[in-house]
């Protein structure tokens, strides 16, 4: 007997982003861009000295899905 799939709606389907920092904070958003301008502000904040020297093309990079 086939069981039908429970619908999903898009949202649910979708994956978080997250960027792991070395420093131990987790950063996660809906999408990659959302991601990477909370990373930015958190160097910003917790890592001035990064300022400048990590691109947001580097953080792409370093984008994961959950």
């Amino acid at each position: 007997m086939h069981m039908p799939t429970p619908q999903t709606s898009q949202e649910e389907d979708e994956v978080a982003k997250l960027i792991n920092c070395e420093c131990g904070q987790t950063i996660r958003a809906d999408t990659e861009e959302e991601v990477i301008g909370q990373a930015e502000q958190h160097i910003r904040e917790s890592h001035p000295d990064l300022v400048g020297k990590v691109t947001s093309e580097q953080l792409a990079d370093w984008v994961e899905e959950e």
